[in-house]
């Protein structure tokens, strides 16, 4: 056996063979690379031509442009004969905005000698004071020389300062001028002067079209310069026939130059982009070169342009560099496969020794079969599971040493093997199955078979892997239950009952089935917590559940909801007879005593029954009911069972209360919550100088409407949200009372302000330290806050109430004991509690007059109330 060092160099081609492979991977992307630009720079060329080609057509359509605007002009006196001056102030403003390399137009008229003062005069009574003929002589103004005719500038648009002054210039007078006026007389066209540069250093050249008297343009040269009564031109800024031409022709210089006698350059763009000098020296300079038609003048526009980086595109660099390499790469590992062919024989006894150690090493179960499916060879796991030994199995079929049978059916499972072969492919049980070994022992597993193939493809048999499965099967089935059950009773959960009910109401509406849903909600519940500790609820729980499980069918579905709330799905019965079954369950619970260190319990039950049929609506619907149904049912009182109708007006009455539950809470968030006050008066006492009354709170909905507390008062206390209403009530209410007490100071009066409270806010440890926080925050004055309790909520909460109202009485409050006499126990609470106020409940005050008892309890209250 060789050692490794040696078998990894072996694998390794030489290094002569490796820089003959850089050699040639080298010369390879040289030509490639070499073939590439040649074929980048023929399609530069290429595009260079277009682009210039559209270059060239931009600046000639401008070119064109110029004359058409002249020739425009000239139809424009021909239409009209006479043309006002607002009328070419009109075109030249449009020409010379949609044209912005036209740099003004201007026409002039055919003067004669003879009547050279009286268009002087006629231009002057124009508004032209100044106006003169005049011409350049030597750098300077003078009136023109003795001439048949002249042709004076009359109209200059736009009509700048600087070029006001041209007015009444002969422009016949220039001799580069006259060639072109001539030029454009004689043949009836647009002919063009030589350039010349303006006063900014611009060059131009200007535009000159005849306008003949008549209508027709005429044939004979004599005519045309009798007839010739007036001019048209245009100044042309050669600078502006370029403009843009760089977008065209990206990256390249442009220029437009006057061939003549001594060429002169027009207008130039020069290239931006900067070329390496290595590039610059390798690669050709494109150029482009045509000559223009100028209306007789002939321009030169020439377009050069330096190949540079572009040409090497990364695409080009990239992919020339990856076929190289793939070539180099395909020499080199064909090289590398002959020589690990040759490796490959020598390590073969190697690896079938391995192969031993490994089968031996690994977790799984592993057999090996030949083609008949016999065993071969098998590890140490394979030997655990199936109770055979390697020397017992070798030779056996598979079948024999490995029976496996379905885990629910225990048929038997064909063998995978055996299909494995048969097909040619990997064979997988779809489901873990249970194989029994040589001992009478089972387990459960799952396994795949794979072919085995010689180098020809030929199937010589398999390999079967399998790993027992039993544990993770039992883990996965306690998980399963956990996650459906109630850890504490052992019952189903709320989410998996409502996956259960969900399948019952599909079963009503497809099938037409009635069910019935028994909702209960246990009584005095609390009191066995609170009386003697959580561990008591929790068995209390647990001895119910039992109980209620041995009392309903296996057909129905018991769950525990939450807390102390159950449910009951009795499935495929009616509702008359599952009124039957809720009363059989309330008595059963009834006669239940539950027993805890000593003490007796009685517990009973409060039971909603809705029936579940095909038109009970959603799963959430149908839990809605029966919840709306059991609140009703422990209004009644204990012990009580009550039967869903749709159009009871007593539920009618508990949906409302939970609606309010909902409003309550938008109406905390949405801060739809008022607080009004109501005047309190004495009767004959006089108390001037206190301003006393009682806060009262309404809720204000969208509309405006207004609610009383008898709407929505009842819902808070059914479902505890009475502490953040008075949370709210005096967060509100102290910093007014405040705001109140400084503004009756000024006036030496004082304030008693009365707030209500609730029971359960009383009832919360809490609550002082917040009522406290608040009045120090607020500055508030203590003998300004008279704190109303009813007589209910202070009878519900001796101890904690007593405690509240000595600690704030402590700090000047002052407390009323509010709808007094509804209580069996009234007297004997207005003794314990510290009080200042008594308000005597309006039933007592209603009939006062005309009722003798009524009279005498109030007279008595009185009594007793001022005595205490």
């Amino acid at each position: 056996m060789s050692e490794p060092g040696a078998e990894t160099s072996g694998l390794r081609p030489s290094v002569r063979y490796r820089l003959r492979l850089a050699l040639f991977g080298l010369l390879m992307t040289t030509l490639l690379l070499g073939g590439a630009v040649w074929l980048e720079v023929n399609d530069a060329a290429h595009r260079f031509e277009r682009e210039s080609l559209a270059t060239h057509d931009l600046v000639s359509r401008r070119l064109s442009e110029s004359e058409a605007v002249l020739s425009g002009l000239a139809a424009l006196y021909y239409a009209l004969d006479e043309v006002d001056r607002d009328q070419l102030t009109l075109y030249a403003s449009e020409m010379l905005g949609r044209y912005p390399h036209i740099g003004y137009i201007e026409y002039q008229e055919r003067v004669p000698a003879q009547g050279i003062a009286d268009f002087e005069q006629a231009q002057q009574a124009e508004g032209y004071l100044s106006y003169r003929i005049w011409e350049w002589y030597d750098g300077r103004h003078r009136p023109v020389a003795e001439r048949p005719f002249y042709y004076p500038i009359v109209f200059i648009e736009p009509l700048e300062p600087e070029r006001a002054r041209m007015l009444g210039y002969d422009v016949y007078s220039d001799a580069a001028f006259r060639r072109a006026i001539d030029k454009a007389i004689g043949n009836g066209g647009v002919s063009a002067s030589a350039p010349f540069k303006l006063a900014d250093g611009q060059q131009a050249y200007t535009l000159f079209k005849a306008v003949y008297s008549g209508l027709d343009v005429p044939s004979d040269d004599g005519q045309k310069f009798s007839r010739a009564r007036r001019l048209v031109s245009l100044l042309v800024k050669a600078e502006y026939l370029l403009d843009s031409s760089d977008l065209l022709t990206p990256g390249a210089s442009i220029e437009l130059s006057y061939p003549a006698q001594i060429p002169r350059e027009l207008s130039r763009i020069e290239a931006t982009r900067r070329v390496n000098p290595v590039l610059r020296w390798l690669l050709p300079r494109l150029e482009f070169s045509r000559t223009l038609d100028g209306e007789g003048q002939p321009f030169l526009l020439v377009i050069r342009k330096q190949l540079g980086a572009e040409v090497f595109g990364p695409g080009m660099l990239i992919g020339i560099s990856i076929v190289s390499l793939l070539l180099t790469l395909l020499l080199y590992l064909w090289r590398r496969f002959a020589i690990e062919r040759e490796h490959n024989r020598e390590i073969l006894f190697q690896h079938r020794e391995q192969e031993d150690i490994t089968l031996h090493a690994i977790a799984d179960a592993v057999i090996t079969t030949d083609a008949k499916g016999r065993v071969e060879r098998m590890n140490a796991m394979a030997e655990q599971i199936t109770g055979w030994s390697l020397a017992q199995a070798r030779g056996r079929e598979l079948a024999e040493v490995l029976p496996l049978t379905d885990e629910h059916t225990r048929g038997v499972v064909p063998d995978p093997v055996a299909e494995c072969i048969r097909e040619g492919r990997t064979a997988r049980l779809s489901e873990a199955v249970v194989v029994h070994g040589r001992q009478g022992e089972e387990s459960l597993i799952m396994a795949n078979a794979s072919p085995m193939r010689d180098r020809e493809g030929q199937i010589i048999g398999a390999v079967l892997v399998f790993h027992d499965v039993s544990k993770e099967r039992q883990m996965a089935d306690q998980l399963a239950y956990q996650a459906t059950h109630d850890a504490l009773t052992g019952l189903l959960d709320r989410s998996e009952f409502e996956r259960q009910l969900n399948a019952a109401l599909h079963s009503a509406k497809t099938s037409g089935r009635q069910h019935a849903l028994c909702y209960m909600d246990l009584d005095q519940f609390k009191v066995v917590n609170d009386a003697c500790g959580h561990a008591a609820g929790d068995e209390l729980l647990v001895q119910l559940s039992a109980l209620l499980m041995a009392t309903v069918r296996d057909t129905d579905i018991l769950a525990r909801l939450g807390g102390d709330e159950f449910a009951v799905l009795l499935m495929d019965c009616p509702l008359d007879l599952a009124a039957n079954k809720a009363e059989s369950l309330r008595d059963v619970v009834k006669s239940f005593r539950f027993i805890w260190q000593g003490k007796r319990f009685d517990v009973g039950f409060g039971i909603g029954v809705v029936p579940v049929t095909e038109n009970s609506g959603s799963t959430t619907d149908v839990l809605r009911a029966a919840d709306i149904a059991c609140y009703a049912a422990k209004s009644k009182g204990r012990n009580q069972v009550f039967i869903y109708e749709s159009d009871n007006p007593e539920l009618e009455k508990r949906r409302g209360e939970m609606r309010w539950a909902t409003r309550i809470g938008e109406a905390l968030e949405n801060k739809q919550f008022r607080l009004y006050y109501q005047t309190i008066k004495p009767v004959a006492a006089d108390e001037s100088g206190v301003f006393h009354c009682e806060l009262l709170m309404r809720r204000e909905d969208e509309s405006g409407a207004l609610a009383s507390p008898e709407a929505f008062i009842p819902a808070a206390e059914r479902f505890n949200l009475m502490p953040d209403i008075d949370r709210w009530v005096v967060s509100t209410a102290l910093p007014k009372i405040t705001e109140l007490a400084r503004l009756a100071a000024k006036n030496g009066e004082r304030v008693l302000c009365g707030i209500n409270l609730s029971g359960q806010s009383l009832g919360d440890d809490s609550f002082y330290d917040y009522v406290s926080r608040l009045m120090d925050t607020h500055e508030v004055p203590a003998e300004a806050v008279c704190f109303e309790v009813t007589e209910s909520s202070a009878i519900a909460n001796v101890e904690v109430a007593l405690a509240f109202i000595q600690k704030m009485r402590a700090r000047g409050c002052r407390f009323a004991l509010d709808d007094f006499g509804t209580g069996v126990s009234s007297f004997s609470y207005l003794k314990k509690l510290p009080l200042d106020y008594v308000k005597i409940d309006g039933s007592f005050i209603r009939d006062l007059l005309s009722e003798p008892v009524d009279e005498a309890m109030v007279e008595c209250i009185n009594r007793i109330a001022h005595t205490l």
